[in-house]
């Protein structure tokens, strides 16, 4: 590829992503005023003591759904540590706690540096 062709590659690389952006933007309002509405309809209907309502485009049914949350994190890491039930927790790294510990010198059992490629990039302003 010229080199004018692989400029070309990085303008609509460029292009793609802030249209990403935007786009993700939208999508971040659009769930907000989403969440806000379901939060709203659940209060009023609790409010009005009704466990169903019909519009034109929808049924909604007010239910009750259980969602695991932890009181005690050190009986949780007892258990997981005595059944080997690590599938209670999601398998991730907190990548900001790790690279907070590597400034500080710190080595961390099992974690290594896996190098990827990335771009560093500066908008040409026209």
């Amino acid at each position: 590829m010229t080199p004018k062709g692989i400029a070309k590659l990085a303008d609509d690389w460029w292009t793609a992503r802030k249209n990403r952006l935007v786009a993700k933007h939208e999508m971040d309002e659009l769930e907000k005023i989403e969440r806000a509405l379901k939060s709203k309809l659940i209060d009023t209907l609790k409010a009005a003591a009704i466990s169903s309502i019909g519009g034109k485009q929808v049924k909604a049914e007010l239910k009750l759904k259980k969602r695991p949350a932890v009181e005690n994190w050190s009986e949780l890491y007892a258990h997981i540590k005595k059944t080997g039930d690590f599938d209670l927790l999601q398998k991730r790294l907190t990548d900001s706690a790790v690279e907070a510990r590597w400034e500080d010198k710190q080595d961390i059992p099992g974690v290594y540096a896996m190098e990827v490629d990335d771009l560093a990039y500066s908008e040409i302003k026209t």
